[in-house]
């Protein structure tokens, strides 16, 4: 919804950049069996960041275009502008899936099945 594109560019435009990863995520990383990640609602992509320093592939995905801009440039980052209420996630793609401070119930199941085999999820 354009409302949200509205809000979080609004709050990214004055917020500085927070580049040290969530805790949970440094924990339980490297439990990840493969190196193929997906950030979901990155925001400033401190997260994505941390993950790509660590030799991840992530999609960075965010519905703010203000934040998704300071993740260009970053190697192995790409960057997904789009509203998660209509996000698909590829199918069976990912070795590990993060989502911190962002809930949407109605993308459980496409995290689920976004998931390869033995794939990890830290939300």
């Amino acid at each position: 919804m354009e409302i949200d594109r509205i809000k979080w560019n609004q709050k990214y435009k004055n917020i500085k950049d927070n580049f040290k990863p969530s805790l949970i995520i440094k924990r339980y990383f490297n439990l990840a069996k493969g190196r193929v990640a997906l950030d979901i609602a990155c925001g400033l992509g401190r997260n994505s960041i941390f993950l790509a320093s660590k030799g991840f592939l992530v999609d960075a995905v965010d519905i703010s275009d203000i934040a998704l801009k300071k993740l260009k440039g970053y190697k192995n980052i790409n960057t997904i502008e789009a509203d998660l209420d209509s996000y698909e996630i590829k199918k069976d793609f990912y070795d590990l899936i993060i989502c911190v401070n962002f809930l949407n119930r109605e993308l459980f199941k496409q995290i689920k099945n976004g998931l390869k085999k033995d794939g990890l999820l830290i939300y």
